[in-house]
């Protein structure tokens, strides 16, 4: 059965008209009893407040999950801008920083108690310091990834948190869709994986681009200066929302797929993650099909595999994953064979370390 996930990128803090998208499609699933993720970016719960849109609020809070969609999306510096530094750990320090105080606005002002279970970087702005960032702030899954599992879309473990890619988007289909191409896509996108993320950007309903190519393309607009991106027309708009309503009643109505929430996915991931010597074949196998994190018979990055073998190797009988570091710098590559004997291997073995990065060669 297929897990699917509704995960919408709620950022657009610059169109006060286009809110209405985030309460209508939040509507449209409350109605039907579906709880859709509303990753939130900190700088639109200020604009939710600032614009007096309670009702946005209030909806949110009351029937859906809510993520976070970083602190200020695309305005400069963006999340990996400034986390492109020489020392990861100043990096690492500035991010917790500032998205923790996006947390602290998300918790404000839709009065969260419960521990988000998701976060989710803004569009081409991936960064390595982020993954490792949100794991120590508690986030159990990253959504809308560059790491993911491109076959079943199985969570893929790596620095430290679960990754997930976002599949398809609302707005790429609903303006033109058709019950039957629907139904095909259903068919042949949906449920051959294992886990499906279908997206929207609630603005995007409403808006005909997004407010970040108008105003923070390579630098930032002074907000007296913000555009604000031209509307679809009204027919527009409410065919969406009518195939909107169409899809929905397909993928009820579809015993092959689950309406699932980060946080039910996040409930499933929380079991120990154990590495035995009886797995190390099958990892093998699909490591020299795709030097890659594994995802069978669980969810294993590279340093996890290095660390279970380093414990194999010191006579341990199994491996329980914990917080693992891979490589910050680039490993010595060998140019030529090397022959090392056991007496190496499990020195080693002895020296490794997993609360640190990887070295990029071993004496």
């Amino acid at each position: 059965m297929t897990k699917l996930i509704f995960s919408f990128d709620t950022e657009d803090y610059i169109n006060e008209n286009a809110a209405d998208g985030i309460l209508r499609v939040a509507q449209a699933l409350r109605r039907r009893g579906i709880k859709g993720c509303f990753e939130t970016v900190g700088l639109l719960a200020d604009a939710l407040v600032e614009w007096g849109r309670q009702d946005i609020i209030d909806e949110l809070s009351a029937h859906h999950e809510i993520g976070l969609h970083s602190h200020r999306h695309s305005m400069h510096p963006t999340i990996n801008e400034y986390t492109d530094l020489a020392d990861f750990d100043t990096a690492l320090d500035a991010c917790i920083a500032d998205e923790t105080l996006a947390l602290r606005k998300l918790k404000d002002t839709f009065r969260i108690t419960y521990p988000l279970s998701s976060a989710c970087p803004p569009g081409m702005s991936t960064s390595y310091v982020a993954h490792y960032a949100y794991a120590k702030m508690g986030f159990p899954i990253y959504g809308g990834d560059s790491l993911y599992d491109a076959k079943r879309n199985r969570p893929v473990w790596g620095c430290n948190i679960a990754n997930l890619e976002y599949n398809t988007s609302l707005e790429k289909f609903l303006f033109t869709a058709t019950e039957e191409s629907l139904k095909r896509w259903i068919n042949e996108e949906v449920t051959p994986r294992d886990t499906y993320v279908l997206y929207h950007h609630p603005q995007r309903a409403i808006l005909r681009t997004y407010c970040d190519l108008d105003n923070f393309n390579g630098e930032n607009k002074p907000k007296e200066e913000w555009i604000k991106t031209p509307t679809h027309t009204e027919e527009e708009t409410e065919t969406f929302y009518r195939n909107l309503e169409l899809l929905l009643d397909l993928l009820e109505q579809d015993p092959r797929i689950q309406i699932v929430t980060y946080s039910d996915l996040a409930k499933e991931l929380e079991s120990t993650r154990t590495l035995t010597g009886a797995m190390l074949p099958e990892i093998k196998r699909q490591l020299d099909g795709s030097f890659f994190p594994v995802t069978l018979p669980d969810s294993f990055c590279l340093a996890d595999v290095l660390h279970a073998c380093a414990a194999l190797l010191r006579g341990e009988s199994e491996y329980i994953c914990t917080n693992v570091y891979g490589f910050l710098t680039t490993p010595y590559t060998a140019t030529k064979a090397l022959t090392l004997t056991a007496e190496e291997l499990c020195h080693i073995a002895q020296t490794l370390r997993s609360d640190r990065f990887l070295p990029e060669f071993f004496l």
